[in-house]
């Protein structure tokens, strides 16, 4: 009885678990990738002024330096500099434009560092949906984890309160009653805790 309530309670606490976990993992993943790009659009606003000067100077050699440090983020796959209707830098990393996906971009119009209503260039960064849905689950399985440690806990303690309260002392009230005699009369012993 008390193998079978134990095994029962873990059972439970199992399915339930992989049921909400499942459920969770979606939520999560998906707030997760949101933040990441909206971390990306932080990146990008970062770099808007020196880009500003950049586009204006028609530098491009600043371009370069701008373009490099974006692509120092793994979760970006590509970045492109427009001055006026020219290129001035560009970068992808390889095979990124070559797999037929569609990617993410984030579009920025460049204005004059002196006249903001003065569009100068513009700047895209394209966003690689791999390494954002590859950091997501990263961060996905580690709050799953934390969840499974908690499942794991919660019914553990479950299954020793029902052990210490309810099974054990019905199991020696079963084995006290197996031990009675007929003959010597109802000396049945009442376990501790449980008058």
């Amino acid at each position: 009885m008390v193998a079978r309530t134990t095994l029962a309670i873990f059972g439970f606490s199992l399915v339930l678990g992989l049921g909400f976990a499942l459920a969770a993992a979606n939520l999560v993943h998906e707030h997760e990738y949101s933040r990441l790009e909206s971390e990306l659009e932080q990146l990008v606003s970062t770099v808007e002024s020196t880009t500003q000067i950049a586009c204006y100077l028609n530098d491009q050699t600043l371009a370069r330096e701008v373009v490099t440090g974006l692509m120092k983020t793994d979760a970006v796959g590509g970045v492109r500099i427009m001055s006026g209707n020219a290129v001035l830098y560009e970068s992808m990393r390889p095979g990124t434009t070559r797999r037929g996906k569609h990617l993410a971009e984030i579009d920025r119009p460049i204005s004059s560092p002196f006249d903001p209503s003065r569009q100068v260039g513009s700047m895209t960064v394209y966003l690689s949906p791999a390494q954002l849905h590859a950091h997501a689950w990263t961060y996905t399985r580690f709050i799953l984890l934390i969840l499974a440690g908690e499942v794991a806990a919660v019914s553990g303690g479950v299954a020793l309160t029902v052990f210490l309260v309810v099974t054990r002392p019905i199991k020696g009230i079963s084995d006290e009653l197996h031990r009675l005699r007929q003959r010597a009369g109802p000396l049945l012993r009442v376990p501790a805790g449980n008058e």
